[in-house]
């Protein structure tokens, strides 16, 4: 005689790929655990760029940009109406240029001259350009959700790990943070360049002293900010 099934109160149907296996209310399987995991960390790769833009241009200026995600959404919605009109390709090295040309003009144009000034006077500053981007973004674009792709570059089924699947946009997406990551680290603690932006963002005069032109380096700290969120997300969200 067949064993009697058990009472299907306390259960919930089959572990995903484990088959006969009875999953009891409230359990989570391996695998399922594990495609967790693996979406949240695809997940969380977006805000460890848009982070690390953040990290950037504080270690590099001393400034914390409360601006930074509406700026982020602006270059985001630049890089949409290139899309509109070109390939990938081209529209992706183009979105770069002028982020890095917005970013540069605006330290040069809008933070330099509080430079000399307390450092809650450029908090100020970050904070209005907030409302400006934010509002800019709203004219130009308006409040709908834009959306993205697919791009050829990621096209194709999601990999399957064998324990999980992740998508290829995710996975894109992923190796952007981890490669934008190690770049970085190499950017500051093997470079000149590095170097020079951690000075000036310890101490503008020493670094004066020593021939550093704070200036420039302020102007491309706030440039190569800009590239580091193209595009961060599936769809740029609407401004507010």
């Amino acid at each position: 005689m067949m064993d009697a099934l058990p009472p299907m109160g306390p259960w919930i149907g089959v572990a995903p790929g484990i088959p006969g296996r009875l999953v009891r209310q409230g359990q989570v399987s391996v695998h399922q655990f594990t495609q967790q995991v693996v979406s949240g960390i695809a997940s969380g790769s977006l805000f460890a760029i848009l982070a690390l833009s953040l990290v950037m241009i504080y270690r590099s200026t001393s400034v914390l940009n409360f601006a930074q995600g509406e700026m982020a959404l602006f270059s985001t919605f630049i890089a949409w109406s290139f899309l509109t009109t070109m390939d990938f390709w081209p529209a992706f090295v183009l979105s770069l240029v002028v982020a890095a040309f917005m970013g540069a003009a605006l330290e040069r144009f809008v933070l330099r001259p509080v430079e000399e000034a307390p450092v809650l006077n450029a908090v100020i500053v970050t904070l209005g350009l907030f409302t400006v981007f934010s509002g800019l973004s709203l004219t130009v674009w308006g409040s709908l959700p834009k959306g993205f792709g697919p791009f050829s570059v990621f096209k194709g089924p999601a990999v399957d790990l064998g324990w999980a699947s992740i998508g290829r946009a995710n996975l894109g997406t992923l190796a952007t943070a981890v490669i934008i990551t190690a770049l970085l680290f190499l950017l500051f603690q093997r470079t000149k360049l590095g170097l020079a932006m951690r000075a000036v963002a310890q101490n503008r005069v020493a670094s004066r002293l020593v021939g550093i032109r704070v200036g420039q380096i302020l102007s491309i700290g706030w440039g190569r900010r800009r590239w580091e969120r193209w595009p961060g997300s599936s769809s740029p969200r609407s401004p507010g």
